[in-house]
């Protein structure tokens, strides 16, 4: 009860650290900046992943990380009641993650690489403010939805080839069956 309390402190979800006590502001912003901490780690695994498939032009082998560190993210995210940041990763890595499946970035064109790169420096900004224990910043909130919105196209884009693809065709063998007297 005591960890909830921590991590929302008010009654009102947009109650900010100023309005608790100085003890409990200071144990809300120690949690905070543990949680933020763990996400940008988690982003950066991310960043890493990706940055090796663009140089391999081909997935990474972290691809299968992705989906967790995602999940990571946003479950910090969720747990300080940063909601549309959430949601904003939640799409980043939807999009990361249709990018770098089955044929990898070169599904993308220079332009949209360079806005899903936006989008995820703008998260990173975002959460590095919030470690910081500084107010939120909503504009990169803002820039990274608009880079989003580019995108939009391509994650329908990309949704479609996902489903279009083949399935490569299970190889089957007849046995022999033995006869066993």
């Amino acid at each position: 009860q005591q960890l909830v309390r921590l991590i929302t402190p008010g009654d009102r979800p947009d109650e900010v650290e100023e309005d608790l006590p100085p003890q409990e502001a200071a144990d809300y912003q120690q949690v905070a900046e543990s949680v933020m901490r763990e996400c940008i780690i988690n982003l950066a695994r991310i960043k890493e992943t990706v940055g090796q498939s663009l140089a391999q032009q081909a997935p990474s082998q972290g691809l299968d990380s992705i989906p967790s560190l995602v999940r990571g993210i946003r479950a910090g995210l969720l747990m300080l009641n940063k909601t549309r940041a959430m949601e904003i990763m939640e799409r980043i890595g939807k999009l990361i993650i249709l990018t770098l499946q089955g044929g990898g970035p070169s599904r993308l064109t220079q332009k949209e690489t360079d806005r899903l790169a936006d989008a995820i420096v703008s998260i990173e900004y975002y959460m590095e403010t919030v470690k910081a224990g500084r107010a939120d910043p909503w504009y990169m909130l803002d820039n990274a939805e608009a880079c989003l919105a580019v995108l939009r196209d391509v994650e329908q884009r990309l949704t479609q080839l996902k489903f279009e693809e083949p399935e490569p065709a299970a190889s089957t063998q007849k046995l022999e069956a033995l006869d066993v007297e």
